[in-house]
């Protein structure tokens, strides 16, 4: 990193969702896919899309735009999945394009989004540093175990 006044020049990889620029720190990023099958779960919320598959391992796919608190039209397709590990397992960020790593200026947080931990500018426009690790939500290892009844265990 290059130090330049109060800007500092970094590497992002960035991606183009609903129209936004969206930048993800290079070291956090495992690989690019195009998209594959989802399996939706209705009781995911948005913005997560359901749970893909990469590399025969299970991650959260994540409708970027959306995260972002942007609006998805029918212009906006997602072609992209930006795979990324964060602290809570593996994730897939649904992008419409990726543009490549580059060379950004970080201009410091001006977004009030929690999800921004900085914003950038390249080529004369702005985008978004997403705080990938709090991507999904912590999930809890402890699991209760259920009797079940001997009249629930006929139905079943």
């Amino acid at each position: 990193m290059k130090q330049k006044s109060k800007n500092i020049d970094c590497e992002l990889i960035i991606a183009k969702s609903c129209g936004r620029l969206i930048g993800i720190e290079v070291n956090k990023i495992l690989g690019v896919t195009n998209t594959t099958d989802i399996f939706q779960i209705p009781q995911l919320k948005p913005p997560l899309l359901g749970l893909g598959k990469y590399l025969n391992k299970v991650l959260a796919v994540v409708d970027t735009g959306i995260f972002c608190g942007l609006r998805r039209t029918e212009k906006h397709q997602i072609t992209k999945w930006i795979i990324s590990e964060t602290k809570n397992g593996l994730s897939a960020f649904a992008v419409d394009e990726v543009i490549g790593i580059k060379l950004v200026n970080l201009k410091g947080k001006t977004s009030k989004k929690k999800i921004v931990s900085d914003n950038f500018e390249l080529e004369g426009k702005y985008g978004d540093v997403l705080d990938v690790e709090n991507v999904l939500p912590t999930i809890e290892k402890n699991f209760k175990k259920k009797e079940f009844t001997k009249i629930e265990n006929d139905k079943i």
